[in-house]
């Protein structure tokens, strides 16, 4: 390994460790909040969703992007989305081990999937530099385990993004590097500003949705 790669891990090390002491045992690192607006295969039917994402400090470091449908439009349904992931720290070579402890993708066909992925692929991103991701695993649901036909759109979803399956095709253990995963690009999936969400507000509650 080179002297830059074990300088960086020394002084993600140190850093963590200095913050680690300041921080009470729980503590948000950051919040941040995206209106996003998921059209479906039916132009009337579209949800409009506020997702809330924050890392948080506690008995160990947890990273939460959680997401409800504020409204709805024509014969929609509400509907909720999420992904939570646990990050630990090896003590001797400053390196981060990311496991996905629970995912929720919400309504099929509404591209919420991807921009929870998506989503989550830059926080790793952005932070590499404190945490130095060395693996990122995952533990699937079950749900999808057993039809042929779910199990391969599951693992479809996954493998787009850069994950690959531990042992058997019909395994539910992922695992990529940070190098291996990528995003996509967003079909259906508009990022809302305040301004632009409001609006949406107040045209639904004025029925011209």
């Amino acid at each position: 390994m080179s002297r830059n790669k074990n300088n960086r891990k020394q002084e993600a090390c140190l850093t963590r460790n200095i913050r680690g002491f300041q921080l009470p045992s729980c503590f948000e690192l950051f919040e941040k909040r995206y209106f996003v607006l998921s059209e479906g295969r039916l132009p009337d039917r579209y949800l409009l969703w506020l997702f809330k994402e924050h890392l948080q400090n506690g008995s160990y470091i947890r990273y939460t992007l959680y997401g409800k449908a504020l409204i709805v439009g024509k014969g929609a349904e509400a509907s909720k989305a999420y992904l939570y992931a646990g990050l630990s720290f090896h003590p001797y070579n400053g390196t981060t081990k990311v496991f996905i402890q629970d995912i929720v993708t919400g309504l099929r066909g509404k591209h919420i999937g991807t921009f929870i992925m998506n989503t989550f692929i830059d926080f790793l991103r952005r932070w590499d530099s404190f945490f130095f991701v060395k693996e990122i695993e995952g533990e699937l649901s079950l749900v999808d385990k057993y039809e042929l036909e779910n199990r391969e759109r599951r693992n479809t979803f996954y493998r787009k993004f850069g994950f690959s399956f531990k042992e058997k095709d019909d395994s539910r253990y992922i695992a990529a590097t940070l190098n291996q995963l990528h995003t996509r690009e967003m079909e259906g999936i508009k990022i809302l500003s305040w301004e632009g969400a409001h609006k949406l507000l107040a045209k639904a509650l004025r029925n011209e949705m």
